[in-house]
Order: C-alpha cells, then structure tokens, then sequence
C-alpha cells in the first residue's frame, strides 16, 4: 500500500482527491488544500495567501471543469466559487433568495449538462439549478416558479438515461425529466404501483 499524507493543519477530516492530470492531483479538505505532484511526492498550497480555516471561508470540491481548467467549490455561507488553478476567484456567485442568485447553500453536485450549462443540486430546496458557465447566469427550476414541478425543491442527484431523460432525485422521491418535451413526470404519478 503507497499512502499520501497531506501537510494539513486542521486534522481529523478526510481529505477529498481530484486528479487534475497526470501529474497533478488535489487533494484537501474544506479548510485546506494542496496540489499533489505523485513523481516527484510534493505538495504545494493551492490558493495561497487564502484562508478557509472559518465556517465562512471554508470551501468545498464539487466539481472541476478539465476544458476551461476551473475549480467549482461552494461555501455554506458565501455561495459557489471557480476558481483558477492558480487559486484565483474567477467568480462568485452569492448566496441568496434573490432571482439569479444562487439559492441553496448545501450543493450536493455540479454535472455537467452541455459545453455551457452545469446542474447543480442542493439539499435546502434550492430546486435544480442551471449555471451558464460563459454568461454566469444562474436559473431555477423550482416547484413555485414553473408549470413543471419537481415532487421536492431538495435535489439530492440527477442521472441522464439512455434515452436523455433526466431522473431527478429529491427528498420526497424521484422526478423524470424528459429531454424531447420538457416535462416532468413524478415517480408516483408513472408509478403508481411502486409508490404505496
């Protein structure tokens, strides 16, 4: 077994592990990060000069994007962040309850729909977001707001199938999406059998 150990600070969390490309992972937890180099088995800081180390600061990995080379990471309390791989705040979109801001703190995913629109999922009922990576504008599908509803605002995960439905989960159960008429369909609505 070949074991890594971070230089990290704050112990007693489990760090989280990207591979940015072959020679280069991240490797950190919400208060700290580094970049890992596997030949030559160094660390160095990423985003120096930055401190997570508070409940406002710390960030969370949910996604990179390997053609643009951004970081996605969220925080509670100030929203989602992209970052450079120099460590660089690209954007940030703020928390808030404002139309076009980002309205869930607890992002669960970021997937990538299209080259110019990622998914975001958050469990305080924030709906499913829909982030435009190249004009930064967020919308989202929320059960007030559409014609369309999701059985719950709380998405926990979204999963294309082979026919490009999307099946939505949330806290009250799942929701399908269907790609050719923008629709969507609840599991108990379909399924009646299943959802007694």
């Amino acid at each position: 077994i070949d074991s890594i150990s971070p230089p990290l600070k704050y112990k007693g969390m489990v760090p989280s592990v990207l591979e940015i490309n072959n020679d280069t992972w991240l490797i950190g937890t919400a208060q700290e990060y580094f970049f890992y180099h596997p030949a030559k088995k160094t660390f160095t800081p990423f985003a120096p000069g930055h401190d997570f180390s508070t409940n406002e600061s710390s960030i969370t990995l949910r996604y990179y994007d390997k053609k643009n080379q951004w970081l996605y990471f969220y925080n509670y309390y100030n929203g989602l962040f992209r970052y450079s791989l120099d460590g660089t705040i690209l954007h940030n979109w703020r928390r808030s309850n404002k139309k076009g801001d980002l309205t869930d703190g607890n992002i669960r995913f970021i997937i990538p729909k299209n080259d110019s629109i990622l998914w975001i999922g958050g469990a305080e009922g924030g709906g499913l977001i829909s982030l435009n990576i190249y004009t930064n504008t967020i919308q989202s599908l929320t059960g007030g707001n559409n014609s369309i509803q999701l059985l719950n605002n709380a998405v926990l995960m979204s999963c294309t199938d082979k026919d490009n439905n999307e099946w939505i989960s949330t806290t009250a159960g799942l929701s399908k999406l269907t790609n050719t008429t923008r629709t969507i369909i609840s599991w108990q609505e379909s399924f009646k059998e299943l959802s007694s």
